[in-house]
């Protein structure tokens, strides 16, 4: 049985890697190919991480780095160690 709060339908955009408008107007033509040539691995986890940001600033924030990022020619920070935040030692 399917969750009748809209959730069951929630990643269907990112499964299907579309891209959300504000993400292809950020992106500039350069920054647009580079986006494109991505793995479909790492473009469904940049989708995702930005689907899932709980404030519009949060997903301005994460919109804007991809771009700058995709400019540079590099992958998003998205699944990067700077991402994530430094490891946490357990003694």
């Amino acid at each position: 049985m399917q969750p009748s709060n809209g959730m069951w339908d929630f990643q269907n955009g990112v499964d299907a890697l579309i891209d959300p408008p504000d993400l292809s107007k950020a992106l500039e033509r350069d920054a647009a190919d580079v986006w494109a040539s991505h793995p479909q691995l790492i473009k469904r986890g940049t989708l995702e991480w930005m689907k899932m940001a709980k404030t519009p600033a949060t997903r301005a924030a994460r919109i804007a780095d991809l771009a700058q990022s995709s400019a540079l020619g590099l992958r998003p920070q998205t699944l990067s160690a700077l991402a994530l935040g430094p490891p946490v030692c357990q003694t």
